[in-house]
């Protein structure tokens, strides 16, 4: 994708989380990831999902505030839709 911020969110002092599911084809994946990054205090400054039609293996990539918190990566791997995680 052309305007995504994930190859420069580290230029910017932006974290990046990489939600690998499940099932992307599950209804709201989206949502309850973007709940608990609310719950941490975290803005969301972009989150880009591949289309599970079209890519083998879609990931939800969200880009955020700085400073991801340790307990928000053990909140998130707590989700039924969430099969693995990585931060950069």
């Amino acid at each position: 994708i052309r305007d995504s911020l994930r190859d420069v969110a580290p230029l910017l002092n932006l974290g990046v989380i990489v939600i690998e599911p499940h099932n992307a084809r599950d209804a709201g994946i989206l949502g309850s990831v973007s709940g608990v990054i609310a719950s941490h205090g975290l803005s969301i400054r972009q989150a880009v999902s591949d289309d599970p039609y079209f890519v083998d293996e879609p990931r939800l990539t969200i880009v955020t505030d700085p400073g991801i918190p340790a307990e928000l990566i053990h909140d998130l791997k707590r989700l039924p839709a969430v099969k693995g995680i990585a931060i950069y």
